[in-house]
C-alpha cells in the first residue's frame, strides 16, 4: 500500500496526465480489492476531476469495482452529482 501511495506521490495526475491517471487508479484498484472502499473512492473522485479515461459509465459497468459497488461513497460517485 505505501509503495502505491508513493507512486502516486511521484507521478501525480497534475503532472503526468497519462501515467500519473494509471497510478491513482492502480492504487483505487489495490483498494477496491481490499474492501478499503472509503480509500478507493477517494482516488476515483480525483480521477473523476481531472482529464482521465476514468468515467461514472465506466465505473458503473466495469467488474474491477464489484467489491465496493454496493458502498455509499461508491454509489454517490455514478450519481449526477457525484
Amino acid at each position: 500500500m505505501r509503495e502505491g501511495q508513493r507512486a502516486v506521490e511521484l507521478r501525480p495526475p497534475s503532472k503526468d496526465t497519462w501515467l500519473g491517471v494509471d497510478m491513482v487508479r492502480n492504487l483505487a484498484v489495490v483498494y477496491a480489492t481490499l474492501g478499503e472502499a472509503d480509500s478507493a473512492v477517494k482516488q476515483l473522485r480525483l480521477l473523476l476531476t481531472v482529464p482521465s479515461w476514468i468515467s461514472v459509465p465506466g465505473l458503473r459497468s466495469d467488474p474491477t469495482w464489484d467489491p465496493i459497488r454496493r458502498d455509499p461513497g461508491f454509489q454517490a460517485l455514478l450519481r449526477p452529482e457525484g
